[in-house]
């Protein structure tokens, strides 16, 4: 889906109305560049989130946002993650999807930090033996890479805000989102 210029000044306008100080990085699909560097493996996907999680208790909307930003798959990662077949099928539905995550998702991430006092986040490695959704993610990619998952949360508790998928590559986290339940209908024969 291409943007028109009326678009981004629509999105723009959205954005300043619930909060982000100036116009968003990046073109949607195309990452920001970001000033930190955040390593491979559970480690680095952690330090990305606590800077997150950081920003959304400073009500630093902005920073989350283009942290959040920073998190979006190009065509070639879809592609690259799903093969050729399933990756075309997905982009269409992963653009809406993940513009809300991190846009209005972003926004209400800082409010549901606020309103329940989240003061930590884990990471976890997906493995066969989680959800369905989990199960569907990892039968389906082409690139036999880690999976992992964020929880946002409070130290003393082990549930909260679950994040999924995230996934290395080149130099850079990405995030599959949602895309877990159209992996479902796929596998179930039901996306077309």
């Amino acid at each position: 889906m291409a943007r028109t210029p009326r678009m981004r000044v629509v999105v723009a306008a959205v954005l300043l109305a619930i909060g982000c100080q100036s116009q968003p990085q990046g073109d949607g699909r195309i990452p920001p560049p970001l000033d930190t560097t955040y390593p491979d493996g559970a480690d680095g996907l952690k330090k990305l989130w606590s800077d997150i999680l950081r920003a959304s208790i400073r009500d630093d909307r902005e920073r989350v946002h283009t942290l959040m930003a920073s998190l979006i798959m190009s065509d070639d990662d879809l592609i690259w993650l799903f093969g050729d077949e399933l990756g075309r099928k997905l982009q269409p539905r992963y653009v809406p999807m993940v513009s809300r995550l991190v846009n209005v998702g972003a926004m209400e991430l800082v409010a549901q930090v606020s309103d329940r006092k989240y003061d930590d986040v884990e990471v976890f490695l997906v493995d066969e033996k989680g959800s369905d959704a989990d199960r569907a993610t990892l039968r389906a990619l082409k690139a036999k890479v880690p999976v992992y998952g964020v929880r946002v949360k409070k130290k003393e508790q082990s549930f909260g805000l679950r994040y999924d998928f995230f996934v290395y590559r080149n130099g850079h986290w990405v995030t599959g989102n949602q895309l877990a339940k159209y992996l479902i209908e796929a596998r179930d024969g039901g996306m077309r």
